[in-house]
């Protein structure tokens, strides 16, 4: 059973169905139902319930990806969770996987691929935008996998640094000037 830490990031279901993805380390979180003391979660298991300010019941459960890619902060269009299955399965991307990505954008499909290979496998990938790139660490951070990601600020026309990799996604405006 995960218990939640003080800067866990969680999902907060209330009882209209409403979620919020939130982090226990911003201590209040203030909901159109009432405000939710979040330090008070702290050491608590995930699934625990309580009630808002205004007597509302909530629900804390532990965020899957899905979550989070629902959630991410973004300036791009993005991978949805049906897409990004369809793409995990055509790559057969495994443990271990070495993977290009051209195009990070938001980094929600790199988040997937960065779930799926492992702390064995590696995500190489290019974006030629600095503030895709910012945004993308922060999405990948708030996952806890950017440390699968080596994130090049490079056009892909220039090439690849990268040989001997499992598969190359190019996930850019122009794709059919890049294969």
């Amino acid at each position: 059973m995960a218990f939640i830490s003080p800067n866990s990031w969680v999902l907060i279901i209330l009882d209209d169905g409403s979620e919020h993805l939130v982090n226990v380390g911003s201590k209040v979180h203030v909901t159109h139902k009432g405000r939710i003391d979040l330090e008070r979660l702290i050491d608590k298991p995930f699934g625990t319930r309580g009630k808002t300010s205004k007597g509302v019941e909530f629900c804390v459960l532990e965020p899957g990806i899905v979550d989070h890619i629902f959630n991410l902060k973004r300036r791009t269009q993005i991978v949805y969770p049906k897409d990004a299955g369809f793409v995990l399965l055509m790559l057969d991307v495994k443990q271990g996987d070495r993977i290009i990505e051209a195009g990070l954008g938001s980094g929600a499909l790199c988040s997937v691929f960065a779930r799926y290979v492992g702390d064995t496998g590696k995500i190489y990938a290019y974006e030629r935008r600095k503030d895709f790139i910012k945004l993308a660490k922060e999405n990948l951070s708030r996952q806890g996998v950017l440390h699968r990601v080596d994130i090049k600020h490079q056009d892909i026309s220039e090439g690849f640094e990268e040989s001997d990799v499992d598969s190359v996604v190019i996930d850019v405006n122009d794709s059919y000037n890049h294969v």
